[in-house]
């Protein structure tokens, strides 16, 4: 069987509308896998953030209080 092909960070990056750095810090959390040498497996990093992407929204109710929650935190320590 061949080796799966593998792609640099900002392939990935790209692919997934992320900045270098946010792919790096998925990859950190586990959330992406990373393949040797700093390259990632394509469909590995796809399903790992599609997978992060839902849980997100399965914790969100969709109404929106968790905006407002941050919204509110945040203007509490510009205060």
């Amino acid at each position: 069987m061949a080796d799966p092909q593998t792609f640099p960070l900002q392939t990935i990056a790209r692919l997934l509308d992320l900045t270098p750095r946010r792919v790096q810090q998925l990859s950190t959390e586990g959330i992406i896998p990373k393949a040797p040498r700093g390259r990632y497996e394509l469909v590995p990093a796809v399903q790992g953030y599609v997978k992060y992407l839902r849980e997100l929204s399965l914790r969100s109710d969709g109404s929106g209080d968790d905006y407002n929650a941050h919204r509110t935190r945040l203007t509490k320590v510009k205060a």
